[in-house]
């Protein structure tokens, strides 16, 4: 904006206020920036993820097409356009964007995690594990991916993989406590439980105060001895009603054939 000491409005300006949070007048900031410069791609791109923010996705969507036009080479515009387009759940549309972006290499991160999401969305299990995966491998700290990588290995019937994900979380201490828990009711299910726990416990014998790792311990505790207090109830119910059952028959029998088999 040209105010009375001259200043013109700058993109790093209209930035700083985008940052700040101030989006009213990083809006206005980009639209005078764009107004000399229609074709300023940089304006184009950071007006449209502003109006993605506010949920206008049509208008987000025409800034962002016009950013790539500008610039088509550039793997952070097809990611920022897949982003527009997965939040109007085009997948199928968003999957290509994304897949372009992938290609040109940037930024290879978040375009993983994209397509990992939109390949889920699209029932596309094995791809979707494979771009997290990928990710995973280069970036472990990203809780976020990890925990759709679970969800996505539930779906798929991966139990056990799904559980060695959350262990992962858990041992990061990002974990929630659902995931705890979740972790928790999955090894009284999968075949390497007991490796599991053993790692754990080891891990907690080097950091005792670590809360995750305490969490699982006492969910896995609470769940097996709960489960054999459940085991020995059932098991005292059965024997008693079958001790009813025989009381009934019993008195059900004639007189004289209750003798004769009381001295047998």
């Amino acid at each position: 904006m040209d105010d009375s000491t001259g200043h013109v409005t700058t993109l790093r300006d209209a930035l700083r206020l985008h940052q700040r949070g101030d989006v009213d007048a990083a809006e206005l900031a980009y639209r005078e920036v764009l107004a000399p410069d229609p074709a300023n791609v940089d304006a184009l791109h950071l007006l449209g993820m502003l109006i993605l923010e506010r949920g206008d996705f049509q208008a987000a969507e025409s800034l962002l097409r016009s950013a790539v036009s500008g610039s088509p080479s550039s793997g952070t515009l097809r990611n920022s356009l897949g982003v527009c387009l997965m939040r109007q759940t085009r997948y199928e549309d968003a999957l290509i964007e994304l897949s372009i972006a992938l290609k040109l290499g940037e930024p290879g991160d978040d375009t993983l995690e994209n397509l990992g999401e939109v390949n889920a969305h699209l029932h596309r299990e094995q791809d979707s594990i494979d771009c997290y995966e990928k990710l995973l491998r280069d970036s472990p700290n990203r809780e976020g991916a990890r925990r759709a990588l679970v969800a996505v290995l539930e779906s798929a019937g991966e139990s056990q993989r799904a559980a060695d994900h959350l262990y992962v979380l858990v041992c990061q201490d990002a974990a929630r406590e659902r995931d705890v828990l979740a972790l928790a009711n999955r090894l009284t299910r999968i075949a390497n439980s007991e490796s599991l726990l053993r790692d754990c416990r080891r891990r907690l014998s080097l950091i005792p105060e670590h809360v995750g790792l305490n969490q699982l311990v006492g969910c896995v505790s609470w769940r097996r001895g709960f489960r054999r207090s459940t085991a020995s109830t059932s098991a005292f119910l059965s024997s008693v009603s079958l001790s009813i059952r025989r009381s009934i028959i019993w008195r059900s029998l004639p007189n004289a054939v209750r003798v004769t088999s009381a001295t047998i």
